[in-house]
């Protein structure tokens, strides 16, 4: 039997979207400019990957209240440009216009060794630093394993990319090479939410899901929890970085990542933290991303293996 699409819908779409923006909040904290302050200034570009719906001039109103003490701890102004693709994110810090900047795990790594980049910071969300990928399908289906779906829709969300990166690559390597043929369909969402709601209301037959998102829906609708099973979940990847370039000042970054990584200390900051649903900002290194690496790899010789 096909659900209603719940009234709470809305709400949840509004929390997915701040889990999201939670990844760039580190970025907008360190993009913050504050007259007050004095010191050198950074530079930093940051790339959405295809969320459209999360407002750069958005994040930053939310984030204005403590633009200014966090200029102030780290002695450092700076400036915030958005790179509309991952080749303007690319061309600002290939030519220094930018030496800090934030994307997806999956832009991180496909710029990584080009430009020599070093992931600094990331947030830590509902406990976790990390998150996974879980494959959903309705409890009632029956279906328990990838082969199953054979002839069956499957909901994915068009951004972050990841998503499809991952579902391409677990496909292959279940030993279905030609999918077109094999699903019935894949249907692209614009929320990430929608994906789920799909399996939920019988208008997809399973989805691909990050578990932080879920997670989140869940605790406004237990009902998802009892119709909804995972039947695959992924390895972990880590949450989305702040990253720098070789030419950023090793003072100015570890006087950036103090402040940041100090900020759940303060009552003020605390309450900022709660508004993007991040537990603290932590610090990060190359190795953290190690998962991202191998997926991003086996997704490049999947792309010259399945060309004509």
């Amino acid at each position: 039997m096909k659900h209603r699409r719940p009234a709470h819908a809305g709400r949840s779409a509004a929390q997915g979207r701040v889990l999201v923006s939670s990844a760039l909040l580190g970025v907008a904290l360190l993009a913050a400019p504050s007259a007050r302050a004095e010191g050198p200034e950074v530079s930093i570009a940051i790339n959405l990957g295809g969320e459209v719906w999360v407002e750069p001039t958005t994040v930053e109103a939310s984030l204005k209240p403590l633009f200014d003490a966090v200029a102030r701890t780290a002695k450092v102004t700076y400036s915030l440009r958005t790179a509309a693709t991952v080749s303007d994110l690319h061309r600002m810090l290939a030519e220094g216009v930018a030496n800090l900047g934030g994307s997806s795990p999956l832009t991180f790594v496909q710029l990584a060794e080009k430009l020599k980049l070093r992931p600094v910071i990331k947030p830590v969300v509902a406990g976790s630093s990390d998150f996974r990928l879980l494959l959903l399908v309705r409890r009632s289906s029956g279906i328990a394993r990838l082969e199953q779906l054979k002839g069956k829709t499957i909901s994915l969300p068009e951004a972050p990319v990841v998503h499809q990166v991952y579902w391409d690559v677990f496909v292959a390597r279940e030993g279905i090479r030609r999918p077109a043929g094999f699903f019935a369909g894949i249907k692209k969402k614009k929320k990430l939410e929608s994906s789920v709601l799909d399996v939920f209301l019988g208008e997809a037959d399973a989805c691909l899901i990050a578990d932080v998102v879920y997670r989140a829906m869940v605790e406004l609708n237990p009902q998802l929890a009892k119709d909804l099973v995972a039947i695959h979940t992924s390895t972990a990847f880590s949450n989305f970085p702040l990253f720098a370039t070789p030419k950023m000042r090793p003072d100015v970054l570890e006087r950036g990542a103090t402040a940041l990584t100090t900020l759940h200390f303060t009552k003020d900051g605390r309450q900022l933290l709660l508004m993007f649903k991040i537990d603290r900002l932590v610090r990060t290194q190359t190795s953290d991303y190690k998962t991202t690496f191998e997926l991003w790899e086996a997704y490049k010789k999947l792309r010259v293996t399945s060309t004509p």
